[in-house]
């Protein structure tokens, strides 16, 4: 048997060891903590996204570059409906449903601007019920 065979067959044995008792873990056996904070910034984000994103937003969302990508879709459109037409090989039904497939096309970039205003955030919000989670 070569050395590399031999080298080969016992990193196989140490690999499919290895798989077997990582395969052997029982989820229950798995702990994850995570502190009450955590927790309960977790929970707001599964019950109030939109609410929490209007902080990462605030943060991190420059409003300069959502202006220059709506830009550069709008000359996206503009250099689509002025090459439609003269593509040789499209009959003119197939130009005229390509032109208004073009301007159909809704451009949504980066995040509503209802999401920094606090009356669109309280009414999509009014109907949410808050309580103290420990009464009974």
């Amino acid at each position: 048997m070569s050395k590399f065979k031999h080298h080969s067959n016992f990193m196989n044995k140490r690999y499919f060891k290895g798989l077997q008792k990582r395969n052997n873990i029982q989820h229950d056996e798995i702990e994850c903590k995570i502190n009450k904070a955590e927790e309960c910034v977790l929970n707001l984000q599964k019950i109030m996204p939109i609410a929490i994103s209007r902080y990462y937003v605030q943060k991190y969302f420059d409003d300069n570059i959502k202006i220059k990508v709506k830009e550069m879709f709008e000359n996206i459109e503009e250099a689509m409906i002025d090459r439609i037409p003269k593509i040789e090989w499209l009959d003119d039904e197939i130009k005229e449903y390509g032109i208004q497939k073009v301007l159909s096309m809704k451009n949504i970039i980066g995040y509503t601007d209802d999401i920094m205003n606090p009356k669109k955030l309280y009414q999509y919000y009014k109907n949410l019920e808050i309580n103290n989670y420990f009464d009974f």
